[in-house]
């Protein structure tokens, strides 16, 4: 899974840790990077006589409120313009936001090596925001050379200023041996940082983690606890590992099918096919619900139409022997064609199988 923004069924295997990192996002409200209260907020005409008078907090505050129509009408090329003014005074978080300008193409013509050039004023200013988004800019070589060296030291730095997505990006680096040497218990010490400030992802991670004793000493109390606060902030692969973990009795604990029931549906609910494919078979089962043959095939439709090939191929077999529906010939060769389109080797057996009947 790839956390891009501009500032992934095999049962919870280690390789679940490899999410990709964050992208580039902004990280700080005008008023913070100003040294301002966040409620601290000056009118326009006062804000920009100020920026007139060359007060570069001033002239960074008065060019945020025009890129975010906050205050005054939502202006690009003004707000372009007296951040740009900041940025020339060095102005760290001027420096760092008119890089994520540059990048992009706000109200400008996007640039990424003018992005790149900004963005290294500001983490050489020690700006975290400037440190984790020019980590970004190396990491995926957008504006400077591909170094995924230089993007594990530049979210060192933002990390250890605690921003959070440096955090997790870090430890995700660490746990895949991306620019450094493999580390997990050091990836351990990072997603963990992360997820004491409520990132989800850091918190199904350091789950993980624990669960499987990799970088900490296996813990399946400290693990699970991880797991629920990350699904119970909606975070999907949380809310479907629990239910792997309750279906199957993983890490010694106990099965039970009304609690996997549970969180394969609030997976479900947000469209994850491999959640839908598990309430599929439970409905058609009975398993840890009432026997719904209407409920399991709409489950395995969604899942298949999500592009879940387990799915695909059983609803190649549903309407092929009619089991829980009337049989339907020409809906099971559907099925069972998108599913050997992604190399489903018993999908292409069953239309050869049925090429032959004919």
């Amino acid at each position: 899974m790839k956390r891009i923004a501009l500032q992934g069924m095999a049962l919870i295997l280690l390789a679940g840790c490899s999410t990709a990192p964050v992208g580039i996002h902004n990280t700080e409200s005008p008023q913070q990077a100003a040294g301002q209260p966040p409620d601290a907020h000056d009118a326009i005409p006062a804000l920009t006589h100020r920026a007139k008078e060359g007060d570069a907090n001033a002239q960074f505050e008065l060019g945020s409120a025009y890129a975010q129509g906050k205050g005054v009408a939502k202006d690009l090329t003004q707000a372009l313009e007296w951040i740009g003014k900041a940025a020339q005074q060095n102005h760290p978080s001027a420096q760092s936001r008119l890089g994520l300008i540059y990048a992009r193409g706000e109200g400008v013509n996007k640039d990424l090596a003018q992005a790149a050039q900004w963005l290294e004023k500001a983490a050489l200013q020690g700006n975290a925001a400037g440190q984790y988004n020019l980590g970004i800019l190396y990491l995926e070589g957008m504006g400077v050379k591909k170094d995924p060296v230089a993007a594990a030291k530049w979210f060192r730095k933002a990390a250890e200023l605690g921003s959070v997505t440096a955090q997790f990006n870090l430890a995700a680096m660490l746990a895949n041996g991306q620019g450094m040497t493999a580390d997990l218990t050091e990836a351990a010490h990072w997603y963990r940082k992360a997820a004491d400030q409520g990132d989800a992802s850091a918190q199904h991670k350091l789950g993980l983690l624990y669960l499987n004793g990799k970088g900490v000493a296996q813990d399946t109390a400290e693990g699970l606890v991880w797991l629920n606060r990350a699904a119970e902030t909606n975070h999907i692969l949380a809310q479907h590992h629990l239910g792997e973990i309750y279906e199957n009795g993983k890490f010694n604990v106990k099965r039970d099918s009304q609690v996997a029931v549970k969180w394969y549906t609030r997976a479900a609910d947000k469209n994850y096919g491999p959640a839908q494919y598990m309430l599929g078979l439970f409905y058609e089962l009975g398993k840890g619900v009432a026997q719904d043959t209407a409920q399991s095939l709409q489950w395995y439709r969604k899942a298949a139409d999500n592009g879940h090939v387990l799915a695909q191929f059983a609803l190649g077999v549903i309407y092929e022997e009619g089991k829980l529906t009337q049989r339907d010939r020409a809906e099971a060769i559907k099925w069972y064609r998108m599913a050997a389109s992604k190399g489903y080797a018993q999908a292409k057996e069953k239309l050869e199988s049925l090429a032959d009947k004919q």
